[in-house]
């Protein structure tokens, strides 16, 4: 767009045209088709009647619902890990460990461990049942103290992210201004928090009602750790409570869903908690 075949005698034979020479602009108002005009919403029935089905919704016969143990903490080690007592809660059916002995934990509510059961009060009773010490490794949460973090070891090189001699180019400048940057915590904040509901059709076919801006994406995310063909997976995201720049992997917790519905033989619901949501989603 924006190139042109002229005719001979004009400034070039093939050049592109000015703004101005292209005379781009609205049509009037009232000519319009879509601009200035009211356009139904087809999905805004569904959507304000409650009918429209999102992941967090989806309920097949016989759904388990997933529950989450997730570090408390700054960075820690886990110690000893225990989900006997967990699998033996009347009522669950799958217990998986995202982190287990020896495992380093470098954030505040990284997931440890999920329990599937067929209440979500009875996968709360399961998480409480599961018996975790921690050994607690020295954290740093403020960027002011990069020393003291790159004393203990705690941080990586920045590699191809810094070209040139910075001090040089400082020392050469002309005007050098000094200040002080920093950007409040951000969170995606999505009304729907990441999460999945996956169902096995048989050992190889798997379907996954995902929370995810990328269906077609995702498919080959779980089948790859789960060691299926893509072909196999089937992706649905009818309607989707928010993404906005995240929901567009499978997560460990997409996957995790996924098997733990193979070790129960059942449907599996796991979506994150509010509180995990904004900790590690995104």
């Amino acid at each position: 767009p924006g190139y042109h075949r002229l005719r001979p005698g004009n400034r070039e034979e093939r050049g592109r045209l000015t703004m101005a020479e292209r005379k781009i602009a609205w049509k009037p108002r009232k000519e319009n088709t879509l601009i200035g005009r009211d356009i139904p919403r087809i999905d805004g029935v569904e959507k304000a009647s409650g009918a429209a089905k999102y992941s967090a919704d989806i309920n097949t016969p016989g759904t388990l619902y997933a529950r989450l143990l997730t570090f408390r903490g700054g960075a820690a080690k886990v110690k000893s890990l225990d989900v006997t007592d967990a699998r033996k809660v009347a009522g669950v059916r799958a217990v998986h460990i995202f982190n287990d002995v020896g495992k380093e934990l470098r954030w505040d509510g990284t997931i440890v461990a999920a329990v599937a059961a067929d209440r979500p009060e009875i996968a709360e009773d399961g998480v409480r049942a599961i018996k975790v010490e921690y050994e607690l490794i020295e954290h740093f949460v403020d960027e002011e103290d990069r020393a003291g973090a790159e004393k203990a070891g705690r941080t990586r090189p920045l590699g191809e992210n810094v070209k040139g001699d910075v001090d040089a180019a400082i020392k050469g400048a002309k005007h050098v201004k000094k200040g002080y940057y920093g950007i409040a915590t951000i969170t995606h904040m999505c009304m729907e928090p990441h999460g999945s509901h996956c169902q096995w059709d048989g050992d190889d076919k798997l379907e996954v009602y995902l929370s995810t801006q990328n269906v077609s994406g995702t498919g080959g995310q779980f089948a790859g750790p789960l060691g299926i063909d893509a072909s196999n997976v089937s992706i649905t995201c009818d309607y989707i409570g928010g993404g906005f720049g995240s929901k567009f992997a499978a997560d460990e917790w997409g996957v995790v869903c996924a098997r733990l519905a193979k070790e129960a033989g059942k449907p599996v619901r796991l979506m994150l908690d509010r509180a995990t949501e904004m900790k590690i989603a995104g």
